[in-house]
């Protein structure tokens, strides 16, 4: 099977996925304004990367590298996304903030010192993002009591 068969099959079952998700959720003004984002959402990131690719040929930044940073940006923006959205209820405190950003920064710090010629650009996300999603998710359980329902209680030093 060549490339583009494979990335065929691969965009028909993420369709019918998402398919399935709608009808689960139940078809209603509210889900279907929120998987319509998802287009333009998905349209400025590919605008995104594809003018960063033109932009380091322009530069003469290898292909790695480029390849590289997508990839780092492409697991904080999996990885911090669904943490936002997880714990989108604590936004109203700087210590949510306060955290996301340190962990943010440790992301960047770490993952562009690791050389990654050797392995492959495309499982990054999951080789990385998987298990550094389950820290973040760990430390901000850690930090805010996912039992208590109002977000506006003190937190224990």
């Amino acid at each position: 099977m060549n490339i583009l068969t494979g990335i065929l099959v691969l965009f028909l079952a993420l369709i019918g996925y998402c398919g399935w998700r709608i009808r689960a959720q139940g078809l209603s003004r509210a889900t279907a304004k929120r998987w319509f984002l998802y287009i333009p959402i998905a349209l400025l990131l590919i605008s995104v990367f594809s003018g960063f690719y033109v932009y380091a040929d322009y530069r003469g930044i290898s292909d790695e590298l480029a390849v590289k940073w997508m990839n780092i940006f492409t697991t904080a923006l999996f990885v911090f996304g669904y943490a936002v959205k997880r714990y989108w209820q604590y936004r109203k405190r700087w210590t949510f903030w306060a955290e996301l950003c340190v962990l943010l920064f440790a992301h960047f710090a770490i993952l562009q010192r690791l050389q990654w010629q050797k392995g492959g650009y495309f499982w990054l996300l999951l080789v990385v993002g998987i298990p550094e999603m389950f820290v973040v998710f760990l430390l901000l359980n850690l930090m805010f009591d996912s039992k208590s329902d109002s977000p506006s209680g003190s937190l224990p030093l």
